[in-house]
């Protein structure tokens, strides 16, 4: 055998060993409703730029530092409360800001010095969201928030909570997020937000 085979089949040999020890070192814990979870639902996680991590379930919006859940949920009369226990979505934007979307309560915004949440309002008054059931959040790539709801898109200036561009209504969007752009799936085809390009619409194509 050569020199360099000798040195390929040591270095074959030795990846294999440090690809099994990685494969190795992957372990899974489980955190449940024993553990201080609220729900074994789960329909959203965000790990934010703290190192906490959020848990949208279905029976309110967890907290876990790593070793401690701290729960939010709905409490009437109160408004720096959620809208809704049950949580569908979340997100964090580029300020650090983490942003909620309920099922019936609309879209709330942490507030983190004061632990405590306020909300986007719902309905068809100016800078209001059309629907109450917020299915999913992203950024574009100048920091507006896009809102998929029930009743279609909603876009948000997050620093001012105002509504800069008209909702895109009846849409049913799956968002598609990109970094620095966003996407959206619909029946109609795609639309979407491209640096330097703005707005796009494109239109349906076979096996969308």
């Amino acid at each position: 055998m050569t020199v360099t085979k000798i040195i390929l089949a040591g270095l074959l040999t030795i990846g294999a060993t440090v690809l099994s020890a990685q494969q190795k070192e992957i372990n899974f814990t489980s955190l449940t409703t024993k553990d201080g979870l609220s729900s074994n639902t789960v329909n959203a996680i965000v790990k934010d730029r703290y190192g906490i991590i959020w848990f949208a379930t279905d029976d309110g919006l967890d907290k876990f530092d790593g070793t401690h859940f701290t729960v939010y949920r709905h409490k009437a009369g109160d408004p720096a409360s959620l809208g809704a226990n049950e949580i569908l979505s979340l997100h964090e934007d580029k300020s650090g800001n983490l942003w909620v979307g309920t099922s019936g309560g609309s879209l709330s915004l942490y507030d983190r010095k004061k632990d405590a949440f306020s909300a986007i309002p719902s309905g068809w008054a100016p800078n209001s969201i059309t629907s109450n059931v917020i299915r999913a959040i992203c950024s574009d790539y100048t920091g507006k928030l896009w809102v998929a709801h029930f009743d279609g898109v909603s876009i948000v200036d997050p620093a001012t909570k105002r509504f800069p561009l008209s909702p895109l209504h009846k849409f049913r969007v799956q968002p598609l997020i990109c970094p620095a752009s966003v996407f959206l799936k619909t029946a109609a085809g795609i639309c979407g937000s491209e640096p330097m390009q703005g707005f796009l619409s494109l239109s349906p194509q076979p096996n969308l």
